[in-house]
């Protein structure tokens, strides 16, 4: 409605009650996520359509520590992961090879990269964990060293943030975004170019604990049934009932790692029937129980949990 009157005054050229105006001509491109508006000025020939470019970045935990025995054997996660180590002395282990975290820049890890860690001397250390759309994935696994620039080092020491501060949550913003710009261009790839399948993805990801069937999907995109689930695995590899449980099992990992809820809650808002049904599929697929799991967080400075920011 707004966009209807929105183009009916301006090609009448009417402003208001007032005067007459002549706005440069606007071109309206219908799209699947909806009216998009541009002026037609300075415009190049092609267009090009950056409506699926959001990369919604949400930041589950900013921590700085002193870390005097940084020694763990797995630490693969299913969120991003963002490293700076104020001093030499620490190192991962990553499939066979030792790689020393140098301080002149920030270390990247994707989702689900299994790696040890080790020091041979206390360090300050900058963590962050956070998440991105599920439909950019990173093109290879493994650590990403993306040296230092000097807005990152100024993002690094902020003398007036304060934990929880409007300006820290900046900061840190600021910072991941950073260390995704300094990857190389190709590094992230779309998991889907079907816009189905994205469809589809989006919806379960948003809501993994609904109940959802092969029914409701397939509806959703046009499918029969059957269809749907040869489609969705020949498009993603998985059907989607394995894909559903994957996404549970990675939601229910984030709310042990940064909530306070009794795994009872947790298996309820993930789609389990119980506790006994979610922990016999949690420890099929992560290899560990989820009160194991969620000692994880043992070795974390006290303090509390959710989007906290600390400094």
């Amino acid at each position: 409605m707004f966009a209807t009157e929105f183009m009916r005054k301006q090609e009448e050229g009417i402003d208001g009650e007032h005067h007459k105006i002549r706005m440069p001509e606007i071109l309206k491109f219908e799209m699947q996520e909806g009216y998009h508006f541009v002026y037609k000025k300075n415009m190049q020939t092609q267009w090009q359509d950056w409506s699926n470019t959001e990369i919604g970045l949400r930041i589950l935990l900013a921590r700085r520590q002193t870390m005097v025995n940084w020694d763990f054997a797995e630490l693969s996660a299913p969120h991003w992961r963002l490293y700076h180590c104020a001093e030499n002395g620490a190192s991962i282990l990553i499939q066979g090879k030792q790689i020393s975290l140098d301080p002149d820049a920030l270390w990247l890890v994707p989702p689900e990269v299994g790696f040890g860690s080790l020091n041979d001397r206390p360090f300050s250390q900058l963590y962050v964990h956070f998440l991105i759309q599920a439909r950019w994935k990173a093109s290879a696994p493994g650590f990403v060293r993306i040296p230092l620039t000097r807005p990152m080092e100024a993002e690094l020491h902020l003398p007036d943030a304060k934990a929880g501060s409007w300006k820290a949550g900046c900061a840190v913003q600021r910072l991941v975004l950073g260390a995704l710009m300094g990857v190389p261009f190709d590094y992230f790839v779309p998991e889907q170019e079907d816009a189905r399948a994205r469809h589809l993805i989006r919806l379960m990801t948003t809501e993994p604990g609904r109940a959802w069937t092969n029914s409701t999907l397939a509806k959703e995109a046009g499918f029969h049934p059957q269809a749907l689930v040869r489609w969705f695995r020949q498009t993603t590899g998985r059907t989607p009932r394995q894909f559903l449980l994957d996404l549970r099992i990675k939601e229910a990992c984030l709310l042990l790692l940064f909530t306070r809820r009794t795994i009872e809650d947790i298996a309820a808002a993930t789609g389990f029937c119980d506790r006994y049904h979610f922990t016999r599929t949690f420890q099929a697929l992560r290899k560990d129980a989820p009160a194991a799991y969620r000692r994880q967080r043992e070795h974390w400075p006290a303090a509390r949990l959710g989007n906290d920011l600390w400094w």
